[in-house]
């Protein structure tokens, strides 16, 4: 596991306490802000939160799977997508065009997802006593 502390600057740490499902993504320096503010030490808090750094996902929009997804709620006929798609691009709709907009908007406002878990102190390039 890596230590927090051999993370670079401006790394998003996901911060998860060990009671709770969801997780909050912060950078490494603002969780050290906040640790600090609370005047928290490490090693208290240490055993109540789990990190790990956050991995970048972003989510992709294509009409395809839009038709796919709506065909299986709404249990459609098998060739009821194909014709859909069809529909769509002959009524003259630029589909593509579409799907590259919200696709751009979909990277400006990624999620992230937590990575390779990291620890308080101890870790790569430190021996456990």
């Amino acid at each position: 596991m890596t230590r927090l502390e051999d993370v670079s600057k401006g790394t998003m740490i996901t911060v998860k306490s060990k009671e709770d499902f969801y997780f909050r993504v912060l950078t490494r320096e603002d969780l050290e802000r906040e640790l600090k503010e609370k005047k928290v030490a490490k090693a208290k808090v240490k055993n109540d939160i789990e990190l790990t750094k956050a991995e970048k996902l972003v989510a992709e929009f294509s009409f395809k799977k839009v038709l796919g997804y709506f065909g299986e709620v709404y249990e459609m006929h098998e060739d009821w997508q194909e014709a859909v798609m069809q529909d769509i691009e002959d009524s003259g709709i630029e589909v593509k065009k579409i799907e590259k907009a919200i696709n751009e908007v979909f990277r400006n406002n990624p999620t992230f997802i937590e990575g390779e878990k990291l620890v308080f102190g101890e870790g790569k390039g430190r021996k456990n006593a």
